[in-house]
């Protein structure tokens, strides 16, 4: 199933609360402590894990750097990333960057690499990369967020 399919069925488990499975890919919604999360794997390794009660999410590479890993981590990131946070994923000879490596000389066309890039993707299997929910990604949640305080949140959510 496509990115695309995949990001619609991390909305619907709100829903739904079942574990999804197609093709590569697997959404898997669950409780922690009470609060919904919602898990995304790829090829059975997870990849990125939601918090709408908290408001963010983390991505991680799961140890595997390839192009259809980059494909879903970019998909995730443009549809739930909120505005202000400016990190992407960018790829320079094989080394995953959080900005842009390639700077522009002097208001040139012509770009050159800036070594002292950060390169947290490279150990985001261990400690995965955390940014904030794009508003109105999960509607529901953030109506009772902003009424209630977290405590309660959790409490209504927990009935869901």
């Amino acid at each position: 199933m496509s990115l695309e399919n995949t990001i619609g069925r991390v909305l619907d488990t709100s829903k739904h609360g079942r574990v999804r499975s197609f093709g590569n890919g697997r959404v898997e919604p669950y409780r922690d402590d009470g609060r919904p999360m919602v898990a995304v794997y790829l090829f059975s390794n997870r990849i990125a894990l939601f918090d709408p009660c908290a408001g963010a999410f983390t991505l991680s590479n799961a140890g595997y750097q390839s192009n259809t890993t980059r494909r879903w981590l970019r998909g995730l990131m443009s549809k739930f990333q909120s505005d202000d946070d400016e990190r992407g994923l960018f790829v320079r000879k094989c080394t995953w960057y959080t900005s842009d490596p390639m700077q522009y000389v002097n208001g040139r066309k012509r770009r050159r690499f800036h070594p002292d890039t950060p390169k947290e993707w490279e150990d985001s299997r261990r400690t995965p990369l955390k940014f904030k929910l794009r508003k109105g990604c999960f509607p529901a949640h953030e109506a009772v967020r902003k009424l209630f305080p977290k405590e309660i949140a959790g409490i209504i959510f927990s009935f869901l």
